[in-house]
């Protein structure tokens, strides 16, 4: 649809924006951080806070807060792709068909590129529009997720074989980060702190089926249970609605559709 072209567009100005000025004193660290901003991803986590703030409250991304949280949520992703792709971790040379940041500037530098991309991902929401109290509550939701990522990161290095591990696993590592993204497009919209904390659950689990439908397609060996894909999409669409009843969320079911690969 026209409009998350439109929103993608906007995101991946603002992304570049916030890196043109993110280390000025070092213009080493600044190229990193552009060169990880501008590779092209396909910003659902960001997509999926401007959906639901506009299905939920019915304001645009600039007015609610919303865009700024979304660029937000795309720098903590950015940071932990560049962590990921480490020596000490996944030890990936590419990322997106390029080189990964490690490599393309030192090992160091794009430790710091991560490092630099979180404080600012934290500090950007509160440039923005959103009251001071709906700030506060994405940035504490924010912190727990990145928080959660870096224990489920800890538990991929760990590779255990149970099963309930490596659910737990993709809760954290992967879902976290989707949860937070729903929440705080529902605390843009204005939801009640605890009903934004459902659409974060359903955040969560829709990350483990972004995360399983990954594995699948990657071949990896990550998931070591089978799973219906169409009954898990199934039900994570009517977990969605269930949440949003009585309201319709045409652009989020577009972005749902969007992350479990059916659009």
């Amino acid at each position: 649809m026209a409009i998350l072209a439109q929103w993608k567009s906007s995101l991946e100005v603002e992304l570049l924006k916030v890196a043109s000025v993110a280390a000025p004193e070092s213009q080493r660290l600044q190229d990193g951080v552009t060169y990880v901003l501008e590779g092209q991803g396909k910003r659902l986590r960001g997509l999926l806070v401007m959906a639901l703030a506009r299905d939920l409250g019915g304001f645009g991304p600039e007015t609610s807060g919303a865009l700024h949280a979304a660029v937000s949520v795309e720098m903590l992703h950015a940071a932990s792709l560049v962590h990921d792709d480490l020596p000490a971790l996944d030890n990936d040379d590419l990322r997106r068909g390029r080189p990964s940041c490690h490599r393309a500037f030192s090992e160091a530098t794009a430790i710091l590129v991560g490092d630099l991309l979180v404080g600012r991902a934290i500090a950007w929401i509160g440039e923005g529009p959103a009251t001071a109290e709906r700030q506060l509550l994405m940035v504490k939701m924010l912190g727990r997720s990145w928080g959660d990522l870096c224990v489920g990161q800890h538990l991929d290095i760990e590779k255990s074989s149970d099963l309930k591990v490596i659910k737990r696993l993709m809760e954290l590592k992967t879902g976290a980060l989707f949860g937070a993204s729903a929440y705080a497009g529902c605390v843009c919209a204005g939801l009640s702190p605890a009903l934004a904390s459902e659409f974060f659950a359903w955040g969560v689990e829709i990350g483990v089926l972004f995360q399983k439908l990954d594995d699948v397609s990657d071949g990896d060996g990550t998931m070591s249970e089978p799973f219906d894909r169409e009954r898990e999409i199934f039900e994570s669409h009517a977990r969605l609605l269930k949440h949003a009843s009585p309201r319709a969320l045409p652009l989020t079911e577009l972005v749902h559709r969007k992350i479990v690969g059916i659009s």
